[in-house]
């Protein structure tokens, strides 16, 4: 079923094709991991500042890089992103502030 967007989430999206020269995107929350048939994702963090780790697949080349998402910060990952990295958030305890992420994805047409 579709609805259509609150205001501010349709100027959200527009702001983050726009700057990122982009059409066709989707928003959804969910706490899975994402899919690596997609083209672009870029993940918009609204809220406490929280730690962002990417870890090296099995076989993939690199170390572990992490650093803190502040509010606003956006992620855009597209390529062999997905195939190589494992990204995650991790529970920190001690930050009690609510943090939101608004992710947009570029789909194709489903015909």
């Amino acid at each position: 079923m579709h609805y259509p967007y609150p205001v501010v989430v349709k100027e959200i999206q527009d702001a983050v094709e726009n700057a990122l020269g982009l059409v066709k995107h989707s928003i959804l929350s969910r706490r899975h991991s994402d899919s690596k048939e997609n083209k672009v994702i870029a993940s918009l963090s609204l809220g406490a500042p929280r730690t962002f780790i990417m870890t090296p697949r099995k076989g993939s080349p690199g170390k572990s890089v992490k650093w803190i998402l502040e509010n606003g910060s956006l992620v855009v990952m597209q390529g062999k992103t997905q195939d190589n990295w494992k990204h995650e958030i991790p529970k920190e305890p001690k930050v009690k502030e609510s943090r939101i992420s608004l992710t947009f994805r570029q789909v194709e047409d489903v015909k």
